[in-house]
């Protein structure tokens, strides 16, 4: 209780003769990184973009499907017309390219996550000198995952104001690329 008691001291609003932003003044600011990406038109773009991709890529799948089911029938019905050493090879064949479809699916699942944790990181990085600002306007000395801090007074929660200013700043980030 006696370091919420000292933290909430040293917080303080900056009011007063050419002060009067209410602005919490802070050494220790927190923000929700992911919300900060998520909530933001980069990030909101980098969604819609990675969405409409994994919808192809569902209908993809399923045409495929379609077609190893199709091709499993026909297997089927050849079962007690072909040769077993015959059918067996068939058999063989179909079961190597489901083998390998699925790692394709597997594969480009991984790949869609990679490329939606590149752009948080393109755009966390790009965001750096906005969320430098903040630090700097607030005069403090350290900005932390609010996810990290046990308890924080949400005047200290900078995420919002990062947010606004990143959209301003770099909007969906369709230019950058």
């Amino acid at each position: 209780m006696l370091c919420i008691t000292a933290g909430a001291a040293q917080a303080q609003t900056t009011r007063g003769p050419g002060f009067d932003t209410g602005v919490v003044m802070s050494a220790i600011l927190v923000i929700d990184s992911d919300r900060f990406f998520t909530n933001s038109e980069y990030g909101k773009r980098v969604a819609t973009d990675l969405e409409a991709e994994r919808m192809r890529l569902v209908q993809t799948k399923r045409e495929l499907e379609t077609e190893l089911e199709a091709e499993e029938q026909r297997l089927l019905e050849l079962r007690d017309v072909t040769p077993a050493d015959e059918f067996s090879a068939m058999v063989d064949v179909f079961d190597i390219r489901v083998q390998r479809a699925r790692q394709s699916q597997d594969e480009t699942g991984r790949v869609l996550s990679q490329r939606y944790e590149r752009a948080r990181a393109e755009f966390i990085n790009e965001a750096l000198p906005i969320l430098a600002n903040i630090l700097a306007e607030r005069r403090a000395v350290a900005v932390l995952e609010r996810g990290s801090v046990f308890l924080s007074a949400d005047a200290i929660d900078i995420t919002d104001e990062a947010i606004r200013l990143a959209d301003a700043a770099i909007g969906d980030g369709s230019k950058s690329e």
